[in-house]
């Protein structure tokens, strides 16, 4: 991404606060998966607050890894955090410091001359593929989750809005909701590490930002109704979509398929109804999946086209861990944490649930921890090889993390995580001491466990939750956990910087995340052969983001089919200010190959980069060839 969009450089020094193992270089070059490389510095030995004193000069010039290739090191000086930058102390203590016996020569450059310079011996550099994972701050995925949903339903409604763009033809203002999407990324905005102020403000902003981009949504689909509109459905997404859509005013789903980036009358899209779900005793089945609940309220057996899944105890049980950090309470879980965790053995009220014939299952209901209690339901609908999990939850534990647990048996060394372009490996098995650091990560829609070659295990796909443990087949998903918020401390050095609103916001709560919380997630089977619309990375946007129903006319896809290449997933469409449009796809499984595409006459196809500053014709049969993990533009311009 950085490549695609012309950034050469990358520099940090969050890297250094490494909590188990010493990041190994100072500058070097950062090489994604797919190839693409970008020249990159991390000042060891230093924060983003440096005073210029001895001791912030010395340290870092002693922990310069590539010295000896290159002896310059990049020291941001002044207060960082907060943006209050150097002091006239500052200035003329670096002054004085300056090539004094046993000081480094100290001299003020911009960080670009400093890169050019730096490029000059590139050759020479250590090569670091993958991931930099931060060994700390992993509460972040988790702490303040109104928060994350409140910005995942805004990409989510900004997807939409750009594909609507794309097929009406109509462009309203999108500049602003992404600006502001873009700018709640800030730390410590998102990790959910702020003060009150900021949650009070800004999850309102985003929810509101998102109910406009809908209801613009809805006026240009709908633009040009007479008393010949048509009942249909809007698909936002670049795949085909197959599900039970209800018609406002109508009692009863009705099963469609929707052409991908399509409106679609009702007429059109509606399919011969799949097999009922069935319920007998505790197993519920649609003839493609099947599962068994226990006395528990978990899982115990599971079952999808005629694979069965290895558990190691029953799916779907709530863990309690005590949380209390030792450093910075709404930024890290600790390792003896997730040492500590109790399952919730509560007696649990099981019932059965039908929603018509298109769905039904088991409603579970457990208390949980001292005061909070969860409601989960586990449904099958017909025709989809899903089991849905929807979780509605009233938490009231103060200091407390609760994870979702999976536990298989599926052995391979590692697990695959989404992220927001693609995908990543990450060990599952703790085997070395990089391994053992990461007991929590982040992850972006989905995530999978299974054996090695990838050709049978398990998915989970998330509405909005972001943090996770998977050790040794076992995936525990966290829901929510209630920290001190930021400043609530009392005396302790963040409650100092928060003291004006302690009166005149009294009544909140000093923990994050109490309250009642609607989550949603799904199980499916994991198999990187099946089809492109049946892979995680599709059906993690394909179902919670809803097709839109509209009275109006049909819109037929401009896309007639894609082709090969299964796991180059279609992810995004996106308007252009100079006409035409884009359609992003990423890969997501470590594969190369080729995939063909075919558009209705009047439309030509290019290949660009992410800025939609290059233009690379396709062969006369539309064929794009992919590397492993690469983001690929596909430009769509009338001829």
């Amino acid at each position: 991404i950085m490549q695609q969009t012309g950034v050469d450089y990358f520099f940090t020094t969050k890297m250094t606060w490494n909590a188990i193992n010493r990041f190994p270089h100072s500058s070097f070059i950062w090489k994604g998966n797919d190839g693409s490389e970008v020249l990159a510095h991390v000042t060891q030995e230093s924060g983003y607050v440096t005073h210029v004193t001895v001791d912030n000069v010395k340290a870092p010039m002693h922990a310069n890894q590539q010295a000896a290739i290159h002896p310059e090191y990049l020291l941001p000086t002044g207060y960082g955090d907060g943006g209050g930058g150097v002091t006239d102390e500052m200035l003329e203590r670096a002054k004085r410091l300056n090539q004094l016996p046993g000081m480094p020569k100290i001299s003020w450059d911009h960080p670009e001359a400093f890169f050019e310079r730096l490029s000059e011996v590139s050759d020479q550099l250590p090569v670091h593929q993958g991931e930099c994972y931060l060994e700390y701050h992993r509460g972040t995925f988790t702490t303040h989750s109104n928060l994350k949903h409140a910005f995942r339903d805004l990409e989510r409604a900004l997807q939409l809005a750009e594909a609507a763009s794309i097929l009406t033809g109509k462009r309203w203002d999108l500049e602003h909701s992404w600006k502001r999407l873009v700018f709640s990324q800030f730390h410590d905005y998102i990790p959910g590490s702020s003060v009150w102020d900021v949650y009070l403000e800004g999850v309102p902003e985003l929810e509101s930002l998102a109910k406009e981009q809908r209801k613009k949504v809805d006026e240009v689909l709908s633009h040009g109704k007479s008393a010949r509109s048509l009942d249909c459905w809007f698909n936002p997404h670049g795949v085909d979509v197959i599900r039970w859509l209800k018609v406002p005013g109508k009692k009863r789903p009705i099963y469609t398929k929707l052409p991908a980036l399509s409106g679609t009358s009702i007429k059109e899209a509606a399919l011969e109804s799949p097999t009922a779900v069935s319920l007998n005793g505790k197993v519920a089945s649609n003839g493609v999946t099947e599962f068994r609940i226990n006395r528990n309220g978990w899982i115990d057996r599971l079952t999808w086209e005629n694979v069965s899944v290895p558990l190691q105890r029953p799916l779907g049980q709530f863990v309690l861990y005590p949380d209390r950090a030792a450093n910075f309470e709404p930024w890290d879980i600790d390792r003896h944490v997730l040492s500590l965790g109790n399952i919730c053995k509560e007696k649990a009220e099981i019932k059965e649930i039908r929603k018509g014939d298109h769905s039904a299952g088991y409603e579970v209901v457990r208390s949980i921890g001292k005061q909070s209690q969860a409601t989960v339901r586990f449904l099958l609908e017909a025709g989809s090889p899903l089991v849905h999990v929807e979780i509605d939850l009233d938490w009231q534990e103060e200091q407390t993390l609760l994870k979702f647990y999976l536990p298989t048996e599926y052995a391979a060394t590692n697990a695959r995580f989404g992220i927001p372009f693609g995908s990543v490996l990450r060990s599952q098995v703790p085997d070395s001491m990089a391994a053992e650091a990461m007991w929590e990560v982040p992850f972006s829609r989905y995530l999978a466990v299974f054996d090695e070659g990838e050709r049978e295990g398990l998915f989970v796909i998330s509405e909005s939750k972001y943090g996770a443990c998977v050790r040794n087949g076992e995936v525990g998903v966290s829901l929510v956990r209630s920290p001190r918020v930021t400043g609530m401390d009392g005396a302790g050095g963040h409650g100092r910087a928060w003291p004006p609103h302690l009166t005149r916001l009294k009544n909140l709560p000093s923990c994050s995340d109490l309250g009642k919380h609607q989550i949603r997630l799904a199980l499916g089977r994991y198999d990187m052969e099946l089809p492109r619309e049946r892979q995680p990375a599709s059906l993690a946007d394909t179902l919670f983001t809803d097709p839109v129903f509209y009275k109006g006319n049909a819109m037929p896809s401009i896309i007639q089919s894609i082709s090969g290449g299964d796991t180059l997933i279609p992810c995004w469409a996106k308007p252009s200010e100079k006409g035409g449009w884009s359609l992003r796809f990423q890969e997501v499984a470590g594969r190369r190959g080729s995939m063909q595409v075919s558009v209705v006459p009047g439309w030509k196809l290019h290949l660009s980069n992410l800025s939609e500053t290059e233009k690379m014709p396709l062969n006369t049969k539309n064929q794009i060839n992919f590397k492993p993990y690469q983001v690929v533009t596909l430009r769509l311009e009338k001829e």
